[in-house]
Formats: structure tokens, C-alpha cells, sequence
């Protein structure tokens, strides 16, 4: 919850500074990996920042936390049993440019988008594995594993006749820089409804 009311105060702030320079805002609900909330500032009708917050399953990228206990050097003489990720919570900034798509005949309007940012995943990860000089046997840890790295963005946008409302789908990729090196994707649909200044 701590999250979220922050990433609201951050949205909040953004747009007081912002406001004189862009048309229009949106807050958007995102569905996918990472799913969360999402807030675009436009700079002009086809360019935007946009921030986002949220989280995965505990289950998402399974192997990346096994790959990951093997890379650290403080588990070098023991052997994975088994993790549990606790918590994981991903800071998006992206800068992304919108191209209309020509249609006739349809309602609303179509158009794509790219674009460039970074991603900041944090996440809590508990790990059991085996200590043959320790008593027990079975040791857990807990360690938080941090990532970040450049992202490249691509996706589709629809945006509904007469109304607020748009909806998306988009996917992007991320190289991760920190705390290894390893690249990984993203995919997502949402729903976003935008403020006209």
C-alpha cells in the first residue's frame, strides 16, 4: 500500500510541474508482467514520460532467482533447494513517441508507439539450500536481489470515439546492467484513461 501512495504523491508532483507544458495526462491499469499502475505526462499529442509501479507473481521467472543463487559467490559451496520470493516491486521510466496508424471507416483512432527508459526491480528472495558443514543441514537465507538496466519499448494503442479511454498492448525489452548481466522481456495490455487540460 506504501507503494502505491507513493507512486501517487510522485504522479501527483510530476503533474503540477508539468502541467503548463503538456496537453493532457493519463493513469493507466496494466495487466501483464510487471502488472501495476502507470502514469504518461505528455509533452506534445505524440510524445510522453511515462512512470510506472508494479509488481510480478512469485512464480514469474523462476529460473532467473535459481540462475541467480548460482552467480552469488556468498552460496558458492552450497547446493539450491528450493526459494520463495517474498516481494518484488519494478520502477519504469520510459520516454515513448506515438505514430498514428491510417484507418478509414473505423471509430477512434489506432496508432503505435516506441520508445526508450530504464527498469529498477527489487525483489525479497528467500532461499533454502544445503550447508553440509552447518547444523542443520537445510540453511534458508534471505536476500534482496536488485536489477536494473536500460528497456526498449514497442506497442499498439486504440483510442476510443468521444471518450476518455484508451487501451493497449505492448512489449518491451529489458538488459539487465546490474547485478548481472542477462536480458529479459515483458509483455502487458491495459487500460488508460486520460485528462485533457
Amino acid at each position: 500500500m506504501r507503494y502505491i501512495l507513493a507512486f501517487l504523491f510522485f504522479a501527483f508532483l510530476s503533474s503540477c510541474v508539468s502541467a503548463q507544458n503538456a496537453p493532457y495526462q493519463s493513469l493507466s491499469i496494466r495487466l501483464g508482467i510487471p502488472v501495476g499502475l502507470t502514469y504518461k505526462v505528455y509533452t506534445t499529442r505524440k510524445s510522453a514520460f511515462e512512470f510506472g509501479l508494479g509488481s510480478a507473481g512469485p512464480l514469474w521467472a523462476n529460473h532467473y532467482y535459481i540462475n541467480a543463487f548460482n552467480d552469488v559467490s556468498k552460496y558458492e559451496n552450497f547446493k539450491y533447494i528450493d526459494h520463495k520470493v517474498k516481494s518484488t516491486l519494478y520502477l519504469q521510466g520510459r520516454y515513448l513517441k506515438d505514430f498514428p496508424i491510417p484507418t478509414s471507416g473505423m471509430q477512434g483512432q489506432l496508432s503505435w508507439y516506441c520508445g526508450a527508459g530504464a527498469v529498477l526491480k527489487i525483489s525479497r528472495v528467500q532461499y533454502t539450500y544445503t550447508d553440509i558443514e552447518a547444523i542443520p543441514v537445510t540453511q534458508k537465507d534471505e536476500r534482496v536481489d536488485v536489477d536494473f538496466g536500460p528497456e526498449a519499448i514497442l506497442g499498439a494503442e486504440y483510442w476510443l470515439e468521444d471518450t476518455p479511454f484508451s487501451f493497449y498492448g505492448e512489449g518491451s525489452l529489458m538488459l539487465e546492467l546490474f547485478d548481472r548481466i542477462s536480458g529479459r522481456g515483458f509483455a502487458a495490455v491495459g487500460v488508460r484513461y486520460h485528462f485533457f487540460q
